[in-house]
């Protein structure tokens, strides 16, 4: 079993907490885990010094161009007190629907203080969107950033979707084109599937159905 990650920090050190995850993945769950590390520094900031979130959108995007990420983990604080780790994820979502998120941080108290910054009792319409974008955005964990946080993880990135599997099948042949059923994809490149199940078009959740419907049924068939 085979699983790929994505760190994004601000701090480069924080890497040689992140080198003990491939390790602890294997024995405890026996994958096989390797990881990008994302270092927000100097060249993701503007002239003001501030965190360019779409210099950081295009960076994720050229890497999701040609990988795929099972787990993308952030740090919620990055130094900038209007880009958060949250605002990341939801960036990143726009590109890819089905890795699992999660949010670590050194004070998780700092993530409800933030989200209720500006809580207006009679305005309560705000602090309902700031909450809506964190469920949209589907973050699965937010953990502490402790000694800890691998051992923590690791349970994360054995939990993967069916349909990011699939995704990851489809990638591994994605120069082959489908020349057998599904109509809407017929001589279609097996990447342009991949594409649409990550982004869960209709198209891509209705191939997904069809697949786990074949499968099932010719495990049965094979059993009766």
């Amino acid at each position: 079993m085979k699983r790929h990650c994505l760190f994004v920090d601000d701090d480069s050190e924080f890497e040689s907490v992140i080198e003990r995850l491939p390790e602890i993945a294997k024995k405890s769950k026996g994958i096989e885990l390797t990881y990008d590390f994302f270092v927000i520094d100097e060249k993701y900031h503007d002239n003001n010094q501030d965190i360019d979130l779409e210099k950081i959108e295009q960076n994720f995007n050229v890497n999701i161009a040609t990988q795929k990420y099972d787990l993308v983990a952030c740090d919620y604080d990055l130094g900038d007190d209007k880009v958060f780790g949250t605002d990341l994820i939801k960036a990143f979502r726009q590109k890819d629907r089905k890795f699992i998120a999660a949010i670590y941080s050194g004070n998780l108290s700092n993530i409800v203080t933030q989200i209720l910054k500006d809580h207006n009792p009679k305005d309560l319409k705000s602090t309902l969107t700031k909450v809506q974008g964190l469920v949209t955005s589907n973050i699965t964990r937010f953990f502490e950033k402790d000694k800890n946080l691998m051992e923590d993880i690791t349970p994360l990135v054995f939990d993967i979707p069916a349909e990011k599997h699939i995704e990851s099948v489809l990638l591994n042949y994605k120069n082959m084109s489908l020349s057998h059923g599904f109509g809407s994809f017929k001589d279609s490149p097996l990447s342009e599937i991949a594409n649409h199940v990550r982004r869960e078009t209709i198209e891509g959740k209705k191939f997904v159905e069809e697949i786990l419907e074949r499968g099932i049924t010719h495990f049965i068939d094979l059993n009766k």
